[in-house]
């Protein structure tokens, strides 16, 4: 479609054409994004990441103006196009973390189509592309001001068996920045994620098996012995001062066998940042009822766009 409109004045005839156009060609191609009627706005300031109604959009578009960086006209049939590109993809695509996001040193990760695919068609979760979320979640961070609250870890850190250097590794990261509250997101038989307040010493090990699965005494030795490590060198450690304590949010979502465990638990992620969540991890992660099918695809969706935002 002709997009020569958008750079014309916004009470022009020719503005309010292409408005129209562009609507009748969103609508017309993905089914709204969530069911309900609502499509991502492209206007200069949802930038594609908020979703409204037709309506809202055109007087977005119309009042606040058309975010002129949308060139590729992709972002509302997002998940397609990446399922399109992925299947061109012949050789990993090397994407850069960027220092700061899990160390302090920029990271690499390399994405092939299987992974990919994975995360489309099956909803399987792949360390890389767990690892690459990380990426997508600093962005949230950031544009929410919060980037030096939460600090994030790359889940090959994390295991509980099979790395000896982990201890150091969690301990170096934790006393890093200074961050009030940590994600973990790890694999063992399926994905779980730990969040962690080095300051208070609280501990929510979140589990998509059910109820909490409780951890091996040498990997819960191993975290605490990170938190006492932070808390000695920060001058907390005090007889006042109680050992880490752990809690285990009990979860409705899926059985232990679920493919899907690993969008849950990035979806957990996503939560607890949006909340702004850093130590009252319950509230969050103990759930009455399961996400719903449109949390899952939003955060498919997120993904994709952070990705083909990375090769481009």
């Amino acid at each position: 479609m002709d997009r020569s409109w958008i750079n014309k004045n916004r009470t022009s005839v020719e503005y309010e054409n292409g408005v129209e156009e562009f609507l009748k060609f969103a609508s017309s191609r993905v089914s709204a994004s969530n069911g309900d009627g609502r499509y991502y706005c492209p206007c200069v300031k949802c930038l594609n990441d908020k979703l409204f109604s037709v309506r809202e959009i055109r007087e977005h578009v119309i009042c606040d103006g058309f975010n002129k960086k949308y060139t590729r006209w992709i972002w509302h049939d997002v998940l397609k196009v990446l399922w399109i590109e992925a299947a061109d993809i012949t050789k990993p695509k090397n994407c850069c973390i960027e220092a700061g996001i899990v160390s302090l040193t920029r990271a690499y990760v390399s994405i092939n189509q299987m992974d990919i695919m994975g995360l489309l068609a099956a909803g399987t979760v792949s360390v890389p592309v767990m690892k690459f979320y990380n990426k997508c979640l600093y962005n949230v961070l950031v544009s929410s001001g919060r980037a030096d609250k939460y600090g994030l870890m790359c889940p090959l850190a994390i295991q509980s068996h099979g790395n000896n250097e982990e201890m150091g590794l969690i301990r170096n990261r934790i006393g890093e920045g200074g961050f009030d509250c940590f994600l973990l997101p790890f694999y063992d038989k399926g994905w779980e994620l730990m969040a962690l307040c080095p300051k208070s010493g609280c501990i929510a090990s979140f589990c998509c098996q059910g109820k909490g699965k409780k951890h091996k005494k040498k990997f819960t030795d191993m975290i605490d012995t990170a938190i006492e490590t932070y808390q000695v060198v920060k001058g907390m450690r005090s007889n006042t001062l109680s050992k880490p304590k752990w809690v285990y949010p009990k979860c409705c979502n899926k059985d232990a066998v679920d493919p899907e465990c690993g969008l849950f638990v990035m979806r957990h992620m996503l939560e607890l940042i949006k909340l702004d969540i850093v130590n009252s991890f319950e509230q969050v992660l103990h759930m009455d009822k399961p996400y719903s099918s449109d949390d899952i695809a939003d955060v498919r969706r997120s993904w994709a766009k952070c990705f083909l935002d990375d090769i481009r």
